[in-house]
């Protein structure tokens, strides 16, 4: 049985587009590029759109079209594992259901794109499954495991001189204030306090 939804002030330093209608012709790019490569029956290439439209979908708060769009790639991309926008896809499937408030699948999801990421040396891929994955424990109040992807994708950016390391450290303080407030006035009133995703990403 999935969770009750997350509502807008559950979520955790969920990203805004900040331009909107350039998130509309990227989606539209998307879905066109996704298009051609269904009708050229290039599954490959078609995986790579389906997740480059699947995130857009879920950027513009439209997750559950990303759910069903993702999941019918599902199967495909877990017969190319090599491919890394079949590791991609996963993350991407796993970020819709983390909004559409189907935990379980996302942890079960997050996990499989950071096993694949780190066994093919996706870098890349790797630290953003940690960060996001970090966004989704915390709004389940899972600061521990929380703390420790948002560690471990800070130290891969920092590595890499990655500019996304100034997200880490925003999401490092913010999970510090939601564990205090949740430590000291309890779980009710710690969300009563405020959202999760004051601070921007």
């Amino acid at each position: 049985m999935n969770d009750a939804p997350a509502t807008d002030e559950t979520f955790f330093l969920r990203f805004t587009a900040p331009d909107p209608a350039a998130l509309h012709r990227d989606m539209a790019h998307a879905e066109r590029q996704l298009a051609q490569a269904r009708a050229e029956a290039d599954l490959l290439r078609a995986l790579d759109h389906a997740g480059d439209l699947g995130s857009l979908l879920t950027t513009d708060r439209q997750e559950q079209a990303a759910r069903r769009l993702l999941g019918e790639f599902l199967p495909a991309a877990r017969q190319h594992p090599a491919h890394e926008p079949s590791a991609w896809l996963l993350h991407a499937l796993a970020t819709a259901c983390q909004y559409c408030g189907e935990r379980a699948e996302a942890d079960a999801l997050f996990a499989e794109a950071l096993a694949q990421a780190r066994l093919h040396s996706w870098t890349r891929l790797e630290h953003y499954v940690l960060h996001h994955w970090g966004r989704s424990l915390a709004e389940q109040r899972r600061f521990g495991p929380a703390r420790d992807c948002f560690l471990q994708s800070l130290a891969i950016r920092e590595a890499l001189g990655d500019p996304r390391q100034a997200s880490s450290r925003q999401a490092l303080a913010r999970l510090a204030e939601c564990e205090a407030d949740h430590i000291t006035a309890g779980p009710a009133a710690a969300v009563a306090k405020g959202p999760l995703n004051a601070m921007p990403r």
